[in-house]
């Protein structure tokens, strides 16, 4: 089972395929421009999100995943706990951590986003759910920033700052966090479980039936 086991259904007509990998890849393209431009934990947080960009396109890619299951579990714990350590790093010099607080749990929703292909735990979707449209919200308000002691170009504070941009970052952090969640919906109900057809789900049975 793999990640094109939604497509074509309600969940993600093309279209919104094809929209979606094409914002994601400008996420990827802004964080390239402000991790080049940084060194040290800005460097490193911006690398992060561009790893979770490329796992979001990996997710809404129109056929079977680039990037397997296991290998995007594994992928994600690793910078998760990379994320772990900078945090900590950023404590020990009274910087920025709660950022990475953040980074950590988007990071860890990433493993499990992968890890649901396979196993998926309702509570725990919702739970990611809310939490990403509720960040989402924070970054899209500006208010992200401020609560989480983030420089405007996105660095956390107490790092080198070299670029003084805002509304790139605020865009790209929202459309982020909105296809996660979306994505954990789409994989909580728009795919089958294992050992589930597609007729059998909710709202599913006349649409698939025929596939």
């Amino acid at each position: 089972m793999d990640g094109s086991m939604a497509m074509g259904t309600g969940w993600l007509p093309d279209w919104l395929e094809v929209c979606l990998i094409v914002l994601y890849a400008g996420v990827v393209l802004v964080h390239l421009e402000h991790a080049w431009l940084l060194a040290g934990p800005g460097r490193l947080w911006h690398l992060s999100h561009i790893a979770m960009a490329l796992g979001m396109i990996d997710m809404y890619w129109p056929s079977s995943l680039p990037v397997g299951e296991r290998t995007g579990e594994v992928v994600f714990a690793v910078a998760a706990v990379l994320g772990v350590l900078a945090g900590c790093y950023a404590a020990a010099r009274r910087a920025s951590w709660q950022v990475w607080v953040v980074s950590v749990v988007d990071l860890s929703g990433m493993v499990y986003m992968f890890a649901m292909i396979s196993h998926r735990l309702q509570p725990l979707t919702l739970v990611l759910v809310v939490w990403s449209v509720l960040e989402a919200v924070l970054w899209a308000s500006g208010l992200g920033f401020g609560l989480l002691r983030v420089h405007r170009n996105g660095t956390p504070r107490g790092t080198a700052a070299v670029t003084e941009h805002g509304v790139d970052l605020r865009i790209t952090l929202t459309v982020m966090t909105l296809g996660m969640a979306y994505m954990f919906l789409v994989m909580q109900y728009g795919m089958p479980a294992t050992g589930q057809t597609p007729d059998q789900m909710p709202g599913m049975g006349t649409g698939m039936s025929g596939m």
